[in-house]
């Protein structure tokens, strides 16, 4: 009861400093999600939005656009790139455009959140009123494929029956569709055809292209680059691309030169070494043509080896910095899973893994046990996972539990009961905090 009494004192006369000692960023990024909000309470399609800090837009060759501040919002289409600016720790900015694409879907678009130290470059020449429209080939003697939209027109290929094209242009009447069949182009009579959707969203004329059609419309087709865990304030979202698709809805993009179907929630950032690394936060991807799939909680590599592209599964996503991205300015509300990414970190032990971090290091806590991660401090919180030795955390807070012993926070959460680790690092430098309530079953 006394090592109780008095571990609550500490807490009382420390607690209220530790707090105002970490409110800080959390307050900035609170003020930025605010600030975003009102700058952009609602984006157009295919249009991209304002919303805060640095950003610098790079225009198409002899367009001019006015994208400098706040709440500004310009068409993808007469954008050649994009750039966010990082924290500014003086400014207390950071860069941030909400981005509207259209990405082929016949209603409304999927968000793209451009966060931070962060470009991207629009690789798609299509105009804002370019949309593909999915046809199945109904007839069962199949369709030809002719280089005008007429029965005289000459042939340039044949479309079996039930293969499905893109079909990227109509007549004005919207008799003859023009679709794409690998590397040939050609028109189709629209009876002979079952469109996945209203063939009238066709554009009637197509741009002009360097030798190419456009099969993605503004944005769908990108290259992207971001710094990584630079946040340089704990709170506050490292930079990266966020991209959310509607509910129920799968959409395409290339990403980096590499096509994906996504349906949900995804997180890019990039490499130093020009690699993506890909962290799925709800929902699904997987490369085009069909491969492997990446469900939520995981997290991969992707890039190019040479000519060869390489796919790597890294396991589960960066939890701990996933909490921090701007996600309530998405369209759609989800439930963060839980992971230990991020969170936990293997080591050997017996290899004086703690005596090799320095006196003013992170502070570190290891353990060589199992041990039980809790929701709180205390063993009446339920268990968050069970661990085994040889792993160690970086501690954010530490409370007085429930059982009057001293509990490590590793992130807002998840605990780990002090007297179960050994701790390096400048450890004396962490809060002390209050705990969280008992949840109540």
């Amino acid at each position: 009861m006394k090592r109780l009494l008095t571990s609550l004192v500490m807490l009382l006369l420390l607690v209220g400093q530790a707090a105002a000692q970490s409110l800080d960023c959390p307050a900035i990024a609170q003020r930025l999600l605010e600030a975003a909000r009102e700058a952009c309470p609602s984006v157009e399609v295919n249009q991209a939005c304002y919303a805060a800090g640095d950003l610098t837009p790079e225009p198409r060759e002899n367009i001019r656009l006015r994208f400098a501040d706040p709440g500004d919002q310009v068409s993808l289409s007469a954008l050649k790139g994009l750039s966010s600016a990082g924290y500014d720790a003086q400014a207390e900015a950071l860069g941030l455009a909400i981005l509207n694409v259209r990405a082929g879907l016949p209603d409304g678009g999927l968000t793209m959140l451009l966060v931070g130290d962060a470009r991207l470059e629009n690789q798609s020449q299509a105009t804002d009123a370019f949309i593909p429209v999915t046809v199945t080939v109904k007839e069962t003697q199949g369709a030809n494929l002719r280089a005008e939209p007429s029965d005289t027109a000459a042939l340039v290929g044949s479309l079996s029956f039930g293969a499905a094209f893109q079909a990227v242009q109509r007549t004005e009447d919207a008799a003859w569709l023009r679709v794409v069949s690998g590397e040939v182009s050609g028109w189709v009579s629209t009876a002979l055809v079952d469109p996945a959707a209203d063939v009238m969203l066709l554009s009637t004329t197509l741009p002009s292209l360097d030798e190419s059609l456009p099969l993605y419309g503004p944005m769908q087709t990108f290259r992207f680059r971001s710094a990584q865990a630079d946040a340089g304030c704990p709170g506050l979202p490292d930079s990266g691309l966020l991209v959310q698709t509607p509910e129920g809805q799968a959409v395409e993009l290339v990403v980096n030169n590499i096509p994906w179907q996504i349906a949900g929630t995804i997180w890019f950032q990039t490499t130093t070494e020009g690699a993506t690394v890909t962290q799925v936060l709800e929902g699904s991807i997987q490369p085009v043509p069909a491969a492997e799939s990446f469900d939520a909680v995981t997290q991969f590599t992707f890039g190019f080896q040479g000519a060869e592209v390489f796919i790597q599964p890294d396991g589960e996503y960066n939890f701990a910095r996933a909490r921090y991205q701007p996600l309530p300015l998405l369209p759609r509300e989800f439930e963060l899973p839980f992971s230990l990414g991020g969170v936990i970190f293997p080591f050997t032990p017996g290899t004086g893994f703690l005596q090799g971090i320095g006196a003013d290091g992170p502070c570190t806590a290891a353990w060589t046990v199992d041990v039980n991660l809790r929701a709180g401090p205390g063993t009446n919180y339920p268990i968050r996972r069970g661990v085994p030795g040889g792993f160690y955390g970086q501690p954010d807070a530490r409370a007085v539990g429930s059982d009057g012993e001293i509990w490590w926070r590793l992130v807002e959460g998840v605990w780990v009961a002090a007297n179960l680790t050994a701790a390096g690092g400048n450890c004396g430098a962490i809060p002390l905090v209050a705990p969280p309530p008992i949840p109540v079953n």
